[in-house]
């Protein structure tokens, strides 16, 4: 896909830029962008994988089971989901005229090419097993973006000095993890089953589809820093409503500090206020 930016956590990355487009009604959303990757300190390899394309209107997080093979699942199941929208035509002017539940149905069936691509890397490495990736895809259209999750990656907003779990799976063989008691997100007091991407059965990924309000920022990031950070603790990065570049600076340092040895990964999209979007109130 034209425009596309590959991240990968092979020391200390950052990326960061602008994208806008006018959506078919004439409505316009201008979103900022940035993203930043670190490596785990305790291994060698690296299992995130993180995409941004269409100007910041696309965003596709993987992260690998564990064992370095893994992360061959995490390129295959990043690529399907490019590969799924250019073929469909989906860039940043067309994502941005796109309907919600047109969104929504195309984040939901680029799961499905991700986890064909994940079974078919695992026959080509010949491993003799399961290759196993979670997944997170974030299509930004014209006045909402449509988040879809499977596994331990994990979609945040911002919105009045909140900050609220929007979507979300535990994944692999790990616990499952309960949302904050204290959250306002939908998951509230709720466990969630494994999931993951690359066994026997394609899993049902969570689709949800938000409105957009000027001054909205969204965070997306792996579990090296959600196992880390709360909501609360992820709030104080973001309350200030800092540039994205420094709100990825923030949260990683935020991660490491609180202990994370993991591969952290970070996206941060803020709403540039335009005036056709309502205000977050």
């Amino acid at each position: 896909m034209k425009g596309t930016t590959y991240l990968a956590p092979e020391a200390a990355l950052a990326l960061s830029g602008w994208g806008a487009s006018g959506g078919g009604d004439g409505s316009s959303v201008a979103l900022e962008w940035a993203a930043r990757s670190m490596g785990s300190p305790l291994q060698s390899f690296d299992l995130d994988r993180l995409t941004v394309a269409a100007g910041g209107r696309l965003i596709v997080l993987a992260d690998g089971g564990g064992s370095e093979l893994d992360g061959h699942g995490s390129t295959a199941a990043l690529d399907a989901v490019l590969h799924y929208f250019a073929a469909h035509g989906l860039r940043a002017s067309t994502l941005a005229s796109s309907a919600p539940t047109a969104t929504a149905h195309h984040v939901r069936a680029s799961f499905l090419r991700a986890h064909a691509a994940v079974v078919a890397e695992a026959s080509s490495v010949a491993v003799g097993e399961p290759l196993r990736t979670t997944l997170l895809v974030a299509a930004f259209g014209a006045s909402h973006v449509a988040i879809g999750n499977v596994g331990s990656v994990f979609g945040y907003r911002l919105r009045t000095g909140s900050v609220d779990l929007l979507t979300w799976h535990e994944g692999l063989d790990g616990p499952e993890m309960s949302v904050d008691p204290s959250s306002t997100s939908r998951w509230q007091g709720r466990r969630l089953p494994p999931a993951v991407l690359g066994l026997a059965i394609a899993p049902e990924p969570e689709v949800t589809v938000q409105e957009l309000r000027a001054d909205d920022t969204y965070l997306f990031c792996s579990d090296g820093v959600a196992h880390a950070l709360s909501e609360h603790d992820l709030q104080a990065c973001l309350t200030d409503h800092p540039p994205p570049r420094r709100a990825c600076d923030e949260v990683l340092r935020a991660a490491r500090a609180a202990g994370s040895t993991d591969d952290a990964t970070v996206a941060v999209v803020t709403v540039v206020p335009e005036p056709d979007l309502p205000t977050a109130a």
